[in-house]
C-alpha cells in the first residue's frame, strides 16, 4: 500500500498546527541556504549522531532512524531511490503497526526533502 508521510502524524491533534507556526521549509542543496554544497548526496556515512529532532515533534521517527543507523545499509535499504532526486521526492518503505487498521505490514510512503526550519535553526 502507498500512503503519504503525514499519515504518521495526528494532523487533527491541536499541537500539530501549533508545531507548524513560524516554520519555513527548506530543501538542502537547492540555493535556499541549507547545505548548499556542490557535493551534496542522498547517502554517505550514516551515523546515529547525525540525527536531530526539529520542531515538528517527530521524536519517534528520529529514534527509529537512529536505531537503524547502527546497522550499515539499514537506512539506505528503506529508500527506493538511491540517488539525489531533482524533484526532491522519494519513496520510503516503513513497517506500520496500528492506526487506521492496517496492522503489521510494509507501506511505501512518498516523502520530500523539505526540512522544517525554526527560528533557532541555521
Amino acid at each position: 500500500p502507498k500512503a503519504t508521510f503525514t499519515d504518521f502524524f495526528w494532523t487533527d491533534h491541536p499541537s500539530y498546527a501549533s508545531n507548524l507556526r513560524g516554520l519555513k521549509f527548506k530543501r538542502p542543496g537547492r540555493g535556499e541556504g541549507l547545505a548548499d554544497v556542490a557535493e551534496l548526496k542522498l547517502f554517505g556515512d550514516i551515523d546515529p549522531d547525525d540525527l536531530r529532532q526539529g520542531p515538528l515533534g517527530t521524536c519517534f521517527m528520529v529514534a527509529a532512524m537512529a536505531a537503524l543507523a547502527e546497522f550499515e545499509g539499514a537506512v539506505k535499504s528503506l529508500f527506493q531511490e538511491q540517488e539525489l532526486s531533482v524533484s526532491g521526492e522519494y519513496n520510503i518503505k516503513l513497517f506500520r503497526t496500528g492506526k487506521m487498521g492496517d496492522l503489521n505490514q510494509w507501506v511505501t510512503y512518498k516523502i520530500d526533502d523539505r526540512l522544517a526550519m525554526g527560528e533557532m535553526d541555521k
